[in-house]
């Protein structure tokens, strides 16, 4: 697997995490009834927060073994596992504050979702990160 078809899968998780929100704004709008879930206050939050802070430690746990890949193809690898592992935590995260909106109507976790939009895109896989933790082999 190359940068481009990693940066391809990036770019696919933005795009079903987006139309997964704009399906809850459209439902939104519907004259519905909404649950009153109160946890969901904690769990939202929760879920991004703790997602981003996991994604973050997970990552540099991983960078740390990145002098240990051999060669071009296993520094591939390696990077490519650390950045679906970042990205699947906070897609989690991202995709539990949607759930948040569609089943308790309550906008505010929106703000949660652009936040953990935000650090996705931090997140994103970067060339200059990539040369910047393999050493050239």
């Amino acid at each position: 697997m190359d940068f481009k078809k990693l940066q391809l899968i990036f770019y696919a998780l933005v795009g079903g995490q987006l139309l997964f929100a704009g399906v809850v704004f459209f439902m939104l709008q519907q004259q519905q009834e909404f649950a009153d879930i109160p946890y969901f206050s904690v769990v939202v939050p929760a879920a991004v927060l703790g997602g981003a802070f996991l994604a973050y430690y997970l990552n540099n746990q991983l960078r740390v073994s990145a002098a240990e890949q051999k060669n071009e193809e296993d520094q591939l690898m390696h990077y490519r596992r650390r950045v679906i592992l970042r990205l699947a935590l906070m897609e989690g995260g991202n995709l539990i504050a949607l759930m948040g909106v569609l089943l308790t109507g309550s906008t505010t976790f929106f703000l949660f979702f652009a936040l953990g939009m935000a650090i996705f895109f931090y997140f994103r896989p970067q060339l200059v990160e990539m040369a910047n933790d393999y050493p050239p082999v």
